[in-house]
């Protein structure tokens, strides 16, 4: 069975081991004992090779959507420590990479989907109160893989990708996206250490 480590706890735990190396090699007489922080990394019993970047659903529990073509998305409960299948994606539109926002005022998940045996992408939104799962498929952009996505004030946005220089913003009336360009072209249609904050009525220019 493999297993879902936090990779923060890996370096965690590789940053103390390098400190217990230093130590002996100071002539040491003593092994220090592990560090106590370094016991409260919990391993979870996970199948998944690849997945989206978990995102928080609220204080208890974290969401995990699979992608390599697996069918399943997930939820952590931190409290009860249990991992279990929240939806399923439809069948023969399990991606081969995703990405995934959640926005908290409206309880919905949005999920963009690559995938690898075509150049049609699928953009998912799960309504986490009524348990519906919309697809899209209609004039999507194909972005590549590793695109961004996320919520700001209600608006979902979509920026990057292997294939994508620009920045995408989802129109819940026409269900579709608008193009819009940065001043500056993206290498590659990656977007690097960037944070901008917009009021959304200046978007046009």
């Amino acid at each position: 069975m493999r297993k879902l480590v936090s990779v923060v706890g890996i370096m965690a735990e590789q940053i103390l081991s390098r400190a217990d190396v230093k130590r002996e090699r100071k002539g040491s007489k003593s092994r220090r004992s592990p560090s106590p922080r370094s016991s409260n990394w919990k391993q979870i019993d996970f199948e998944e090779d690849h997945y989206a970047k978990p995102v928080i659903i609220d204080t208890n529990k974290m969401l995990i959507a699979s992608g390599d073509m697996n069918s399943n998305v997930y939820k952590y409960d931190f409290t009860k420590e249990k991992l279990k299948i929240l939806f399923k994606y439809p069948e023969k539109l399990e991606p081969s990479q995703v990405t995934t926002c959640i926005d908290h005022n409206q309880q919905k998940i949005f999920l963009y989907c690559n995938y690898s045996n075509s150049k049609q992408n699928v953009f998912m939104e799960y309504d986490m109160k009524t348990k519906q799962l919309i697809t899209y498929k209609e004039g999507l952009k194909d972005t590549g893989a590793f695109p961004i996505l996320c919520c700001l004030s209600g608006n979902i946005h979509l920026i990057g990708g292997r294939l994508n220089s620009l920045h995408l913003i989802w129109d819940p009336e026409t269900k579709k996206f608008t193009e819009r360009y940065f001043r500056s072209k993206m290498i590659h249609g990656h977007v690097f250490t960037v944070i901008i904050i917009y009021k959304y009525h200046n978007f046009e220019n």
